[in-house]
């Protein structure tokens, strides 16, 4: 019995390894092996599958787990559970840049742009993504010191993707992702806007370019007269 309990053990503590290589990597084997020691104690696997085995990590980290560098290895964490559940998430029909056009300049105010399933949204403490990806590719490790970054992840063509973003991307993806409509989102980015006003709108223009182009819209909402909607999905 004894056997077959560290044979599990170690299979499970191999699954959060794979799931979590940037911080198996900055903890290192040790420090690790007891984090996973604890978060299995804590949330034992319960599912046939081993997909979602790790989703409770970065929750356990915020709850006070003692770690070495433990703001960083919490924004990895963050980071890392969100390309895995993109990974898992659900298809969504993805608009064109041709779907785009199609929409009169006019109904922009008033438009609701879904994003896909497959986005998440991370406000960091660390350049957790510059992190993760010296680690995957085997780079030289950069800068661990804290500096405030943004990052979307993201599938598509069955691949996960990650971008840097700025304060303002991010936060004008966000009220897109929380239903606001469009004037309400680009007000709110406005606020965190740190160039002259009037040059907001052809960075949005830009931003929303490279977004289209790599698919993370899935359909348009357009709120009409005596709340009645009408979405167009363009599938």
């Amino acid at each position: 019995m004894a056997i077959y309990t560290n044979m599990v053990f170690a299979r499970l503590h191999d699954c959060l390894a794979d799931d979590y290589p940037g911080v198996f990597r900055l903890l290192g084997s040790a420090q690790f092996y007891r984090l996973v020691r604890r978060y299995l104690t804590r949330h034992p696997s319960r599912h046939y599958s081993l997909n979602p085995l790790g989703r409770y990590l970065p929750r356990l980290l915020e709850r006070g787990v003692r770690v070495p560098r433990h703001s960083l290895i919490l924004d990895i964490a963050r980071l890392e559970l969100a390309m895995t559940e993109v990974f898992e998430e659900e298809i969504s029909p993805v608009l064109t840049v041709r779907d785009f056009r199609s929409i009169h300049p006019s109904r922009w105010g008033s438009a609701r742009v879904r994003p896909i399933a497959a986005l998440r949204l991370l406000s960091l403490d660390y350049a957790a993504n510059e992190i993760v990806t010296a680690i995957r590719q085997e780079r030289p490790m950069p800068s661990l010191a804290r500096r405030k970054t943004w990052a979307a992840v993201y599938r598509t063509n069955y691949v996960v993707r990650r971008m840097d973003l700025s304060e303002t991307a991010c936060t004008l993806l966000q009220s897109l992702v929380e239903r606001k409509t469009f004037r309400a989102a680009l007000a709110r980015a406005a606020r965190v806007w740190p160039k002259p006003p009037e040059t907001l709108p052809e960075q949005v223009f830009a931003w929303f370019r490279d977004w289209v182009e790599e698919g993370i819209f899935s359909e348009v909402e357009f709120r009409a007269a005596k709340s009645k909607t009408r979405k167009r999905s363009f599938a």
